[in-house]
């Protein structure tokens, strides 16, 4: 973690990064290391994000954390689920800040499946849909993968209780 700052600027990124990788993958094999994980989880997301914004390579940054969205999404780890909600405004509006000012289309769908794909329960995210509609439109218009989540995502939203849940989004508030 406390080379993290380093990790957009020499040669040697692509090792940490595949030793990071390699670190959030354990955490499926080995129950055990969610625990270890969950002090640092904050820490990483956010130091990510500003590192990422002043870095030469930035997209190591972003690869980081999809490798640690992808790792953790599956469901199983509540305790990191919970170091995760004070995070999600803040992280969901850098990303689609981050969104909206790129014009690569690689960019735009690498964030839009970091949106989709913030390590919570989907139904936690439902307050926050004002902040995934846009990258679920670019999920749905993406590869295969994205599609696939996009598709998930928006199932989420269509199986809640309340079926007029998505109205205020789309700015008409009718059914």
């Amino acid at each position: 973690m406390k080379h993290l700052h380093e990790l957009g600027k020499d040669k040697q990124s692509g090792v940490i990064v595949k030793l990071l990788k390699m670190c959030f993958l354990a955490v499926n094999m080995f129950p055990d290391v969610e625990a270890t994980l969950q002090p640092h989880l904050s820490r990483l997301i956010m130091d990510s994000l500003r590192f990422a914004s002043f870095s030469n390579e930035p997209g190591q940054y972003y690869s980081v954390l999809r490798a640690l969205f992808r790792a953790i999404g599956g469901g199983r780890f509540e305790i990191l689920y919970k170091e995760m909600l004070p995070l999600i405004q803040v992280l969901l509006e850098e990303l689609n800040v981050l969104l909206n000012a790129t014009t690569d289309s690689k960019e735009r769908e690498l964030f839009a499946e970091l949106c989709l794909t913030v390590p919570v329960r989907l139904s936690v995210l439902l307050p926050y849909l004002t902040y995934l509609m846009r990258p679920l439109v670019i999920a749905l218009q993406a590869v295969p993968d994205l599609v696939s989540q996009g598709l998930r995502t928006l199932g989420v939203m269509r199986r809640q209780p309340d079926p007029g849940i998505l109205y205020p989004v789309d700015g008409t508030g009718r059914p």
